[in-house]
């Protein structure tokens, strides 16, 4: 059961592989090289998922549940739609700011100085990359909305 669990979620990494090549076409040329490293990674990937399925002993394979732990499942399922919504109306710095903090202290991290050194410095890092070397916007602030 597991085996073709992990058969069926690679066959859909590598359709989204293949998704993320076909609409890198519309993007300009200097703008595609990063969706194409993400679709090149994901189909590594789904074909190394692929592959090991085939590997893995058939006498442990039906003794792993899905979820180790449901409830942390649906606290991070929450936290990342909560995450697409609050981008849209606070902006992606904020909101990614607050998603870094947050899903770590509601799973119990309870180490609140790294976890705003954490959010602080991969804001900055984001920041750096995007804006500052690739000029990408990202979306913009509620701030800055007005």
């Amino acid at each position: 059961m597991q085996a073709a669990q992990d058969r069926l979620s690679a066959i859909f990494w590598a359709l989204l592989a293949v998704a993320i090549y076909v609409y890198s076409d519309r993007f300009p040329a200097a703008a595609r090289l990063f969706p194409l490293l993400i679709a090149g990674a994901i189909a590594v990937c789904s074909v190394a998922m692929f592959a090991l399925s085939f590997r893995r002993n058939s006498a442990a394979a039906g003794q792993n549940p899905i979820f180790l732990h449901r409830r942390r499942f649906a606290i991070a399922f929450g936290a990342s739609v909560g995450y697409a919504i609050l981008m849209s109306v606070a902006g992606y710095f904020t909101a990614t700011f607050l998603y870094v903090i947050a899903l770590p202290a509601f799973l119990g991290y309870r180490r609140y100085r790294w976890l705003l050194a954490t959010g602080g410095g991969f804001v900055a890092f984001v920041y750096l990359v995007f804006v500052l070397i690739f000029s990408r916007p990202l979306p913009a602030e509620f701030f800055q909305a007005y």
